[in-house]
């Protein structure tokens, strides 16, 4: 890692621990997990086998069933492939934010469906994604002008529909797109593009990324202080059934 793993029990000390990380001029994204032990790869590559084929079978049938309920714009396989990615059906995309803010909720959140990861320790994990795309695929951008899905093209070899495996990239690349679905953009997410790769981004971008683990004992506290500063559920996954259960818990 790029630098020494560091604990964090309060969004103060995290955010002092943050500034002697960075320099000013770094662009850096966050990714919060509420379980170290996880690995940094997408959610495709996390259960069963033939993940390609997998994916491809997704891709169909939500395509075919979500039609009715979408009513941002997908003409694209990407505005599927993204639309896909948010509503929990497995990719080859990683999510990131560029806010420090809700990177530290995803690590500390209630884990309702797997409750065992509460009493685990968090962890939240940053990347320089320009650092990334120069080690992996020695792309030359302006400072902080990265690739864009649906208008930088070479990031269509990335798409494995109607295509042959062994012709795709090798390596990963950090990317931004269209913030088109209120979640996005709450969220201020941004991606990083797996290949046919499963191995988790810090074991080979390990000089790219750094981390800070949150203590299981501290996530009750630090969800509280998220929730004063705005950072909540409600805030980052904008509908109607969240603002329900918000209410409910907060009265």
């Amino acid at each position: 890692m790029k630098h020494e793993d560091k604990e964090i029990r309060t969004i103060s000390e995290f955010l002092i621990r943050l500034d002697t990380h960075k320099s000013p001029d770094d662009l850096v994204w966050f990714r919060g997990q509420t379980n170290t032990n996880w690995p940094v790869v997408p959610s495709i590559f996390r259960k069963g086998s033939n993940p390609i084929d997998r994916e491809n079978s997704y891709y169909r049938k939500f395509k075919q069933n979500a039609g009715r309920y979408v009513e941002a714009k997908t003409s694209t396989d990407w505005d599927w492939f993204l639309l896909m990615q948010h509503y929990d059906t497995p990719t080859r995309l990683l999510d990131w934010t560029e806010s420090p803010l809700v990177g530290l909720y995803f690590a500390v959140e209630d884990d309702k469906e797997n409750p065992e990861n509460n009493s685990k320790d968090g962890v939240l994990y940053s990347l320089l994604p320009e650092e990334l795309n120069r080690k992996f695929n020695r792309i030359l951008v302006v400072k902080n002008d990265l690739p864009l899905i649906d208008s930088d093209k070479f990031l269509d070899e990335y798409l494995f529909f109607g295509k042959s495996p062994e012709n795709f990239p090798s390596k990963p690349v950090a990317a931004i797109a269209q913030r088109n679905s209120p979640r996005i953009f709450a969220q201020q997410g941004v991606f990083v593009i797996y290949s046919n790769s499963d191995e988790p981004l810090e074991r080979i971008a390990d000089d790219c990324m750094w981390r800070y683990i949150i203590p299981s004992a501290n996530k009750d506290s630090l969800r509280r202080e998220l929730d004063l500063l705005g950072i909540n559920r409600v805030s980052l996954f904008p509908e109607l059934a969240n603002l329900g259960k918000h209410i409910k818990e907060s009265i």
